[in-house]
């Protein structure tokens, strides 16, 4: 079991006012078991899962979505899984289909000059 050096610093600090500290968190998920015991890896999990999921709703929320499609990416949601990036173009694309034939063809009147 391989220690891992940790770092932090205060907000406003340099890099080189961080402090860092080496620790073992085990080679896997028996090794931390073994370790910490089967309750605390478990609420270590839960509780950074529950915080990864808020930054899901958040995002989310900040792409104006409703509360039935949030509940849908979480139901889909699996901890530990990041959704690959959409490109520019496909997050364009996503959005031009989300307006109107108005909104639409007003875009296109100013893309055209």
């Amino acid at each position: 079991m391989a220690k891992e050096q940790v770092s932090a610093k205060l907000s406003g600090e340099t890099d080189e006012q961080a402090v860092s500290v080496n620790f073992d968190f085990g080679d896997n998920l028996q090794d931390a078991v073994q370790k910490f015991g089967e309750e605390a890896v478990f609420n270590a999990f839960r509780q950074q899962s529950r915080v990864n999921l808020q930054s899901l709703i958040r995002r989310h929320k900040q792409n104006g979505d409703d509360a039935k499609t949030i509940q849908k990416a979480a139901d889909d949601w699996k901890p530990g899984q990041v959704k690959p990036k959409r490109s520019k173009a496909e997050r364009l694309q996503e959005d031009i289909s989300n307006l109107s034939e108005e909104e639409k063809n007003e875009i296109l009147k100013k893309l055209k000059g």
